[in-house]
């Protein structure tokens, strides 16, 4: 009587990140991708993202897991753990979010630049985008610093008195990205 038997060695399960590649990025989601041999399905796999599970899937036929990763502003930690019978191959990639950020924009809508007034006060009034906290706007009238109250959308109105001649209205906003001045 024959007996057959087949020696197949026992490998590890092998990883090889496809993505992200990158080491920072502006944008909050990237997909995970990652050619992985050794294993039979997603259960032999195990990813977190800053310490927290995260859940892909396994297509056995090109032997890639694939996962939708959404990073945290600042440094994002992948970890990727592939297991079988015979041992297990993990990998680390840091990627860093940069979470896009533009400068202030300020839009006067009265008085208009150049403008020529009969009376010694006028009505400015403007509208601020991408700063809010107090110290992010300024707002002067011939130099000087002037009190003003902006609404939740970025609304500001009011009288100033206006000495004769030329007079200099400044609204200055400034946050982490810039500052735009009008």
């Amino acid at each position: 009587e024959t007996v057959n038997v087949t020696y197949r060695p026992c490998v590890t399960p092998g990883i090889q990140i496809v993505s992200p590649l990158q080491t920072t990025t502006t944008s909050a989601s990237v997909n995970l991708q990652a050619v992985i041999s050794g294993v039979t399905s997603a259960n032999d796999v195990t990813v977190t993202l800053n310490g927290n599970a995260v859940s892909g899937t396994f297509n056995s036929t090109t032997s890639t897991y694939s996962a939708p990763l959404t990073l945290t502003n600042g440094s994002n930690t992948i970890e990727i753990t592939a297991t079988n019978t015979c041992g297990s191959d993990s990998h680390v990639r840091t990627i860093t979010y940069n979470e896009p950020c533009d400068a202030p924009q300020i839009t006067f809508n009265s008085p208009v630049n150049g403008s020529t007034v009969g009376s010694n006060s006028v009505q400015v009034s403007a509208n601020v985008t991408g700063a809010t906290g107090g110290g992010s706007i300024q707002f002067t009238v011939n130099g000087i610093q002037q009190y003003i109250a902006i609404d939740v959308n970025g609304n500001l109105s009011t009288n100033i008195s206006l000495n004769q001649g030329v007079n200099a209205i400044v609204l200055t906003a400034t946050n982490a990205c810039g500052t735009a001045t009008e």
